[in-house]
């Protein structure tokens, strides 16, 4: 400003600079060594100057005030910069230059005009008396559009109410400051603190307004405090250290991690969360990492920390150098990862332990890392196919895959790839592989993926076991089947054909003994001779005929199943050998009410039933009446059983229990069985799915259990 003293002051009141007028000295205005603009007058100058300063620094708009010096007083216009500067111009003093009413009128409407603050003075009605050119370029209108206009139509969320309210307000403070939104002609809105001073000109009343832009300034504001309540609040515990080691900032999550207090942070150094090195070699340490980091702007690394409780963390310290405002910070990420190390001391011990196991069984533990791009495999690879084993740097170019036979290889990447691309988390490979002696070897291959959150596939980890001698030893088991069934056919075939060129002459030999005539004879030793052979003849061709029945059932496992009524097959077995059961005068107790009928070959049922009742009586015991109980009930599974009890001689299931059901297996002495009854009984009943059981005691007697399929 031209003719003006024109000094540069911080906040606190300190001379940045000093622009004199030409023709004035600096010591007409301020003492020659004064180095701040309060401490150049007398005490109550002074005061109020200070006054006036903070004044300066809390308004948009410049400030007129006066100062006493000398018996002289100065005209001052105070002007704020910034928040930290401001621009004082002293008018110099009446004596040495004076300036007419016109010049000074003539500076005030140039500094009016020129502002950069937008001015509006405002009738009591809301519409505007007058307005500097600045009022116009902020909303965007021309003169004689603001002319038409009232500050309703600036200021969409004002109403009369509010200005009402706020004039009378005026009346009695005659100065206040708003923080509101303004709408500018193309619809912006734009946020504004409205400084306003109530002034009387002439006999009218007019509110001065200051006005000034704080759009950009809100939109810092917001994103400061943003980044501010995200420091504040991450989850990460974020340190920002100075060159000596003491703490400029820290976030809640490093309070919390580390059990302070922000009182007790702020009195600490790194020095005291640190147990990487002791107390007295830290300086040297922390002296060289800030080297480094200062040389490579960003460091990672793990180290130890300790809690207010002495408890100790293992943490991972990411820290980047920063220069803020002319001051060199550390800004370091600290994480905890204790459990982290943990858990991975613990996969370490468990997988040494499985490397051990997998040594023991000789499988080869594999993992491929996508993350790293490399490939793993153990030991046991060198051991069992001679290759190198260990850490290969390229995923793709390994031993294992280099070593697929190259009939399998298409297949076994295609296996692998199929389960990965489906969302599978296992699969199962067999191919051969090469060893390093030229032969190949027959192998299965376990794989597992491991996923990230995000369901990317991230490693596929497996085992490796060599099968060769597994599928020579199945070649051979199917081919010894094969032999086998060719036997096992062979043998039908010989007992078809016994039994068939057996048939023909035993009726022959039969119908000889039913012709043969013993009248006539006389001698006693042919008369023996001729009976035992009649008795051998039927004995044989009841064994033959016992024998062709078990071929029978034994061949024919597809047998006519139909639904049985198993009171009806018991009443039709029951009277053909109704003399039998009246001579033992036996009690039969049945109970068919759970389950009546089953679904049963009606031949092997009759069978059954047959057998097993003529069983009990050839076995009763002598000393008491035969008792026989037979009830049926259903199982859990839906399936039928069947329990058939008697008060017999019972059997030693000690000695009897693995041949009960054999083929000709007699096991009392005193019986005309011929040991087939029960091995037929097992025999009808497998054929059909089903199975039997025994439970027998000595001198009590037995029971039999049969559940049909």
């Amino acid at each position: 400003m031209a003719g003006y003293f024109c000094l540069e002051i911080a906040k606190n009141g300190s001379i940045l600079s000093i622009t004199s007028p030409e023709n004035y000295s600096r010591e007409q205005i301020l003492p020659t060594n004064a180095q701040n603009f309060l401490d150049c007058w007398n005490e109550e100058t002074n005061k109020e100057l200070r006054k006036q300063i903070n004044n300066v620094f809390n308004c948009s708009y410049p400030i007129d005030f006066d100062a006493k010096i000398n018996n002289s007083t100065l005209q001052i216009i105070g002007h704020r910069q910034s928040d930290e500067k401001a621009f004082i111009y002293i008018k110099p003093p009446q004596n040495n230059k004076i300036l007419s009413e016109n010049e000074w009128t003539n500076l005030v409407h140039f500094s009016y005009e020129n502002s950069g603050t937008c001015i509006f003075f405002v009738n009591d009605d809301a519409t505007f008396y007058e307005f500097n050119e600045k009022a116009c370029s902020m909303h965007g209108y021309s003169r004689e559009e603001l002319l038409k206009m009232s500050v309703f139509d600036l200021n969409p969320f004002f109403t009369k109410e509010m200005w009402n309210i706020g004039w009378k307000g005026l009346e009695i403070k005659s100065a206040s400051a708003i923080e509101t939104k303004h709408r500018k002609k193309d619809g912006t809105i734009i946020d504004v603190i409205v400084n306003n001073n109530l002034i009387q000109f002439g006999n009218k009343k007019l509110l001065c307004g200051y006005i000034t832009d704080i759009t950009e300034k809100k939109k810092i504001e917001e994103r400061l405090n943003l980044v501010d309540f995200a420091f504040k609040k991450t989850a990460i515990s974020i340190f920002i250290t100075k060159e000596d080691g003491s703490f400029y900032e820290f976030n809640d999550a490093a309070l919390e991690l580390h059990g302070y207090t922000a009182e007790e942070m702020e009195k600490l150094t790194v020095a005291d969360l640190t147990l990487e090195v002791k107390r007295e070699d830290f300086p040297m340490a922390w002296g060289e990492l800030w080297r480094k980091l200062k040389e490579q702007k960003t460091i990672t690394f793990n180290s130890k920390h300790q809690k207010k409780d002495g408890t100790p963390l293992d943490v991972e310290i990411r820290t980047n150098y920063i220069d803020f405002n002319g001051m060199e910070l550390n800004c370091a990420f600290v994480i905890d990862i204790t459990e982290a190390k943990k858990t991975e001391e613990a996969l370490r011990k468990s997988n040494e332990r499985y490397e051990y196991a997998t040594n023991a069984a000789s499988d080869v533990i594999w993992e491929a890392d996508f993350i790293e791009n490399t490939y793993f495999l153990s030991q046991n690879y060198t051991t069992y196919f001679g290759h190198p084993s260990g850490v290969y740097q390229e995923l793709y170019k390994n031993e294992w895959i280099r070593n697929i036979h190259p009939e399998d290889l298409e297949k076994t990447m295609e296996t692998a790839n199929v389960a990965i691309n489906n969302g599978d988390n296992t699969w199962v490979n067999e191919y051969r592989l090469r060893k390093n002696t030229g032969e190949y070897a027959n192998v299965i291959d376990k794989g597992f993926v491991l996923r990230d959150v995000q369901g990317k596939v991230v490693k596929l980890i497996g085992s490796l076991n060599d099968i060769t001698f597994k599928k020579e030893a199945e070649r051979e088991r199917e081919n010894l089947i094969k032999e086998l069934l060719i036997s096992n056919n062979e043998l039908k075939q010989f007992s078809y054909i016994t039994t068939h060129n057996l048939r023909a002459p035993l009726t022959n030999l039969i119908s000889i003994c039913s012709m043969l005539s013993t009248e006539s004879i006389s001698d006693t030793k042919t008369l023996k001779l001729i009976e035992g052979f009649k008795s051998s003849t039927f004995h044989l061709n009841e064994t033959l005929n016992d024998l062709i029945g078990i071929l029978i059932i034994k061949e024919n496992r597809d047998q006519i199943i139909v639904e049985n009524d198993m009171k009806l097959v018991l009443d039709k077995v029951l009277s053909s050998i109704s003399i039998f059961v009246e001579k033992k005068n036996t009690k039969i107790e049945v109970d068919f009410s759970e389950v009546r009928t089953v679904k049963f070959n009606a031949a092997y049922l009759e069978s059954i039933f047959l057998n097993l009742l003529t069983n009990a009586l050839k076995y009763s015991h002598p000393n008491r009446t035969p008792e026989i109980k037979i009830k049926t009930s259903m199982n859990a599974d839906g399936s039928i059983r069947l329990v058939f009890s008697d008060n017999g001689i019972g059997m030693n299931m000690k000695i009897v229990k693995d041949k009960i059901f054999g083929l000709y297996q007699k096991f009392h002495s005193n019986s005309d069985g011929k040991g087939i009854g029960l091995y037929l009984i097992h025999s009808e009943i497998t054929a059909m799915g089903g199975s039997i059981g025994v439970d027998s005691e000595v001198n009590v007697g037995t029971t039999f259990t049969i559940t049909f399929k």
